[in-house]
């Protein structure tokens, strides 16, 4: 079964004062719970959506070509691959089957040229149609788009409709940046709304290990579809409610908001996507919860709802932990640090957006004064590499002049994954 832990920043408020008390939630899978266990070998359902225009010519398609090669030699005879190229328009290069004939798809994966424009949404568009021809519930659905520049030709609206759209029938989708001339904005938002990940690959030679590292991921899921459910329809204390504003972050294994699902009865449902054994997920929420008088208050509970890949099993639950605040006559803040490092980590990552935001119009005084203050944090946290690409940026912007494309790609993923590195 999957199994969850959860613990807040400060489980004391001050009783009998009439204000809400604002804590977070900390929500955790625990790795090496074999959630997945229990018999059953789990197949993958995978769609490669490959950049093949023009400024991918030489040493870059033929790397992706040969990560490509090299994933069919990964999978399995049993499992399934989806293979679209891209440039403005979109071509199916492999439909989706299973592997019985390696051979015969390495030489044609080996035929793709390079040339034309970029129009993403199309080529997502295309596998996305070929993958969801199968019974999605009986294999781990993964699907990785890779590109090597902007949306010349396409919609940007339309690839982040298309992740979500994905993510919500069970198909998590991954966004490959290939150098620094891509934008990192939409590849984020693909990323963010598939419930995959972001990626950047800065060097062709780590194309292959890349690719190879998301599908063993994917085969390491332990549950699909997995959302914590917060549950307070027993609750001995009513109130608690969520924060109105960016209310919850998954956290690990990279950072990205969740929209939370009001469901009836005083339940709010957390989609976090899949969850694999090496990169578990954990939540953070905001919370609010109502006046209380002295003692222990129950304010609800909250479990996972999964979906096992091994067992072909849905919608099965986990056990529940206790939502609960202690009322006492004197409260002395004293704050869980793994949680107050997740809060100033998800902090320095939604002031780095901010910043982005008040440069981009025009607001330079202001990004500047926030970038610092996020360097700051970063240092107090143990993250010095990530201090210093933030302090640099602000000097950047002091000095008139503009942050490079690469700077910003290093820096969204630096305060996007920083968790995930293990570094405090």
């Amino acid at each position: 079964m999957l199994d969850i832990s959860v613990k807040l920043d400060d489980g004391e408020v001050q009783a009998n004062i009439q204000q809400p008390h604002q804590r977070f939630l900390l929500v955790e899978t625990r790795p090496g719970v074999a959630a997945g266990s229990g018999g059953g070998e789990v197949h993958l359902n995978l769609a490669l959506i490959l950049d093949k225009s023009g400024s991918m010519m030489g040493s870059p398609i033929e790397q992706v070509k040969q990560a490509a090669q090299n994933i069919v030699q990964l999978l399995s005879r049993e499992d399934r691959l989806t293979l679209v190229v891209f440039n403005h328009e979109a071509d199916m290069v492999i439909k989706s089957e299973p592997l019985s004939k390696k051979n015969d798809i390495i030489k044609k994966i080996g035929q793709i040229t390079s040339d034309g424009g970029t129009a993403i949404d199309k080529g997502m568009d295309m596998a996305l149609g070929q993958m969801e021809k199968v019974n999605l519930k009986e294999y781990v659905n993964r699907a990785i788009v890779l590109t090597d520049g902007v949306n010349e030709h396409g919609n940007d609206s339309r690839c982040i409709e298309l992740a979500r759209d994905a993510a919500d029938k069970g198909i998590p989708f991954s966004a490959f940046g290939f150098g620094v001339n891509w934008s990192p904005d939409l590849l984020e938002q693909v990323g963010d709304a598939g419930k995959g990940r972001m990626v950047h690959i800065g060097n062709s030679n780590d194309v292959v290990s890349l690719f190879e590292e998301e599908v063993r991921s994917a085969s390491a899921t332990a549950a699909k579809n997995v959302r914590f459910c917060l549950d307070c329809v027993d609750a001995t204390i009513p109130g608690l409610r969520l924060a109105e504003i960016n209310a919850a972050y998954v956290i690990k294994p990279q950072i990205a908001p969740v929209t939370p699902i009001k469901k009836g009865g005083g339940i709010w449902e957390f989609p976090v996507g899949d969850v694999s054994f090496d990169l578990p997920k954990s939540l953070l929420i905001q919370l609010f919860f109502p006046p209380v008088n002295e003692g222990y208050c129950n304010c609800g509970e909250l479990y996972g709802l999964y979906d096992l890949p091994a067992k072909r099993s849905s919608n099965l639950k986990s056990g529940s932990c206790g939502i609960g605040i202690k009322g006492v006559a004197h409260h002395r803040p004293s704050v869980d640090s793994e949680v107050r490092d997740c809060i100033a980590r998800l902090q320095i990552y939604v002031q780095q957006h901010l910043a982005e935001q008040l440069e981009g119009q025009g607001k330079t005084g202001e990004a500047v004064t926030i970038l610092q203050d996020a360097a700051r944090t970063a240092l107090q946290t143990g993250q010095k590499e990530l201090a210093t690409i933030l302090q640099n940026n602000a000097t950047t912007l002091q000095s008139g002049k503009e942050i490079t494309k690469e700077e910003r790609i290093k820096t969204i993923l630096q305060s996007k994954t920083t968790l995930q590195k293990g570094g405090k």
